[in-house]
Parts: C-alpha cells; structure tokens; sequence
C-alpha cells in the first residue's frame, strides 16, 4: 500500500514538473520561452542548477534568483530579468548561470553574493572616471599641498578631459594616454599655436603621482599602463638647466641689475603698482613670484620683524621664515596698510566657505592668476631695455648670485631662498638663521640702493674665493 502511494506521488510529481516545461537535468532556454501568462498572484518558482531559480510571475515576466542561506537565513538575490525575443533586455540563460556560479564561489569564500554583486555593478554602471580620479587626488592632495594646484588642475582640462575625461579609469591603457598628448599636440599644431614639450612632461609627472595616490586608494586599475609611460612617449621634454642672472656669475658685471633698480623708479612708484612691488618684493627677498603672489598680510609680522611663508604657499611644502629688514620695514608697513584698506571684505555670514575666501586680504592688493605674472614677467627685459629675456625665476638666482659676491655664506643663501639643505644637514638643522639673513639682507638692500643712484659709478664686486 505504501510502496503503491509513493510510485503514485512520484508520478504526479514528474508530471507537474513536466507541465511547467522544466528538464529535471536544469532549465533550459525552450521551457523559459515557452512560459507564459498566468492567473494568480504569486510567482511559480522553478529551481534549476547551483542555486540558480527562476520566478515566473503571472505577467509573465521571468526573472532570475540566486538564493542562498547566511548564518542559517535565507536571501533571494535578483540577478535579472530574462532576455527573450520580444523585450530584448535582460540576460539571458547562460548569463544567470554565470552570475549564480560567481556567487556560489563568493559564499564558498565567506563572502555575502549580495554585498559583492552590489559592489560589482556599482562598479560596472558607475565606474571611477579619469576626471573623478584626477579631481579627487588635486583635491585631497594638490590644494592642500601644491600652491600651484590650479595650474596642474587647468593642465589636466587641457590635455587630458577633453579625449578620455569620462573613460573609466580601469580600461585606460597606455594607447589611450597617448592618445590625450598626441591630441593636445595636433590641436595646437593645426590652429598655428605654440607647442609646449615641457608642459606635456610636466602633465605626464602630474598624472604619474596623481595615479600613485589613487593607487594607494585601492582604485581598481592597472598603474603600470601610466608609469611605464616617458616623456618622449608623450612628446614632452624636459626642461632646460637655466643659469640666466642679471649680475655675472663671477660678480664682474652688475648692468643689467642695475637697469632693473633704475626702472623700478622711487618708493612711491613701487606702492602704486602691483608688478612694480612684486618685482621689487622678489629682487630683495629671493622669494619665488607666487609666495608673494599668494601671500596675504597676516603673514607680515612687524612687532617679531618676520614674514612666515606658510607651507601651502611655498613650492617644497615647508614653512618659510624670512626676517623683515629694517631699512624697507616702513614701506612694506605702508604697503600692506594701503592694500588692506583698499580689500576691506564684504562680510559674509561666519563659519560659510565664503566667508573664509573673503577675508584674505592679499599683500599686493589682489590674487592675480600665475599665467598673468608668468606673461607679465617674460615680457620685462624689453621694458627694460635689456636684449636677453629673463624670467621671475631669474630673479631668485639673481639674489643668489649677488649674495654670493657680497660673501653671504651658502647654507644662509640656501636659507632664504627656501630651499632644503642637502645630506644630513637638510635632515638634522632645523635652524632659520634668521640673524644671519637680517644682516645679508641690509647688505644687499644697500647695495640695490646704490645701483639706483644716477651718476654713480659701480665698481664690480668678485665673488669670494
């Protein structure tokens, strides 16, 4: 009787599951084709292979599931709608059983299907893009660190985002690096425009540790695709070791700084004009054209005698000090009095970005652009009057040079140029030599002074031996 009643329930149970077009071996793509509407309100569920199963809705839609059990509860993951011939969305048979076995072996490993496929598709609908990847590291990194954040931000804009700004970063290969620079360099070729190798070499440097940053981020791509990039893959250069001064290496001939003291004109004159003070600002302190550029008057402390480059201001990221001589002492007072009147800040309401922004009150009398001063800059030996070009960097070797003829001691000059001293000095003296650059800085104020006066013979100055 028993053997009789279970022959019988496995007949119908065959049978039921013959009805519903399903082969005992796994569903195939013929019964999921044959499936049609149905009354009722629940789905039939037709178990097929590795966890896989199929929910028929009475709409007739079909969707796959992967159901699995975590800490003894179980979890319907959808995978999909099925692809068939008339909605042409979805996927297909093939590609549930893909999905299904990828989330057997993530379980088989301890991981969540749910929480891995999330993360996948997020990934595959919503991927990390080259401009998502480069404007996160100029924001984390280079304007917090680089006070030339937005040069390498305007660079990016021009040779990268326009050809693969919203490619996902883990599909560029070099090919498509490449293919920005070559670009760049036939766009400025086709419209008759200058070329600019070194930039293209300082582009590819930018995007190496930009890449390296996001690397250590655990952003998913292949770092070697950029870093085993060269500048000449980029047709980029390398730029040039400059030696230009307005004063001879060997301090025999001060003419041309001379024609710079001349043009500069009187005191009164430097006040009044923002280049003329940048100029002169940069001739007496070697510093570099943007830290007084960016410098705001907080940094100006005239009971302590100091100007304190912040970190984020100067270009190794370290805090610059600089004593303020006393013979200029009155006009740089007067200066930065005259400019915070003129910037008087409109108030904005407190602890608001906006508000932060506005009340920077800038030396010189505004925040202009480094491509402003740059052009500016390379235009002023023709004003001058003299043949050769030069460059505000010029000006710091310049000071340099001229320390050196009046016997400023290396590690002084070093100093305040704000460069780090080298081997186990750079690692171990912390020292400002602030006393020592007071007094390199009245000899040199003095001799500028002299290379002013009309009718005033300058006799050469040797560097010491």
């Amino acid at each position: 009787m028993f053997q009789n009643e279970l022959s019988l329930f496995i007949v119908f149970w065959v049978f039921g599951w013959v009805l519903l077009g399903v082969d005992m071996a796994g569903v195939k793509d013929s019964h999921l084709r044959a499936l049609k509407e149905f009354e009722g309100t629940r789905p039939k569920k037709i178990k097929s292979d590795n966890g896989l199963y199929v929910y028929h809705y009475p709409s007739g839609v079909v969707s796959f599931v992967y159901r699995y059990s975590v800490l003894n509860k179980q979890k319907d993951l959808v995978l999909g709608k099925y692809k068939n011939t008339k909605t042409k969305k979805g996927i297909t048979l093939a590609e549930a059983n893909a999905k299904a076995e990828q989330c057997s072996s993530w379980l088989a490993n301890g991981l969540d299907p749910a929480i891995e496929f999330k993360l996948q598709t997020q990934g595959t609908l919503a991927p990390i893009t080259v401009r998502d990847a480069l404007e996160k590291w100029l924001e984390e990194y280079a304007d917090k660190r680089r006070a030339n954040a937005q040069k390498h931000k305007q660079q990016f804009e021009k040779w990268i985002f326009p050809y693969h700004g919203d490619t996902p970063l883990e599909r560029m290969e070099q090919e498509h690096w490449i293919y920005c620079f070559t670009e760049t360099h036939k766009f400025t070729e086709t419209n008759n425009k200058k070329t600019y190798p070194v930039a293209a070499g300082y582009v590819l440097q930018n995007l190496k540790q930009a890449l390296q940053h996001c690397k250590r981020r655990k952003y998913k791509f292949d770092l070697s695709q950029i870093d085993q990039l060269t500048i000449d893959d980029v047709g980029g250069k390398k730029q040039e070791r400059k030696e230009r001064t307005l004063i001879k290496h060997d301090g025999s001939d001060w003419s041309e700084l001379t024609a710079l003291m001349k043009w500069l004109k009187a005191d009164t004159a430097l006040l009044n004009d923002y280049y003329l003070a940048m100029v002169y600002i940069c001739i007496v302190f070697g510093c570099r054209s943007q830290e007084i550029r960016l410098a705001t008057t907080d940094e100006f402390n005239f009971e302590t005698g100091l100007w304190t480059v912040p970190k984020e201001h100067s270009k190794g990221g370290r805090v610059i000090i600089r004593p303020i001589p006393e013979s200029i002492k009155d006009w740089l007072h007067n200066l930065i009095t005259m400019n915070s009147v003129a910037q008087t800040p409109t108030k904005k309401p407190k602890g608001t970005k906006e508000d932060t922004e506005q009340q920077k009150v800038y030396v010189l009398g505004e925040l202009k652009k480094p491509e402003a001063v740059s052009m500016w800059c390379r235009a002023l030996y023709k004003r001058i009057g003299i043949s050769e070009p030069f460059t505000a960097h010029d000006l710091r070797r310049t000071v340099a040079t001229g320390w050196g003829c009046l016997g400023v001691v290396p590690h002084v000059i070093e100093s305040e140029l704000g460069h780090t001293l080298g081997g186990v000095a750079g690692i171990y003296n912390r020292a400002h030599y602030v006393p020592e650059k007071a007094e390199a800085l009245e000899m040199w104020i003095r001799r500028l002074d002299e290379l002013r006066i009309d009718n005033v013979s300058i006799l050469p100055i040797k560097r010491p031996a």
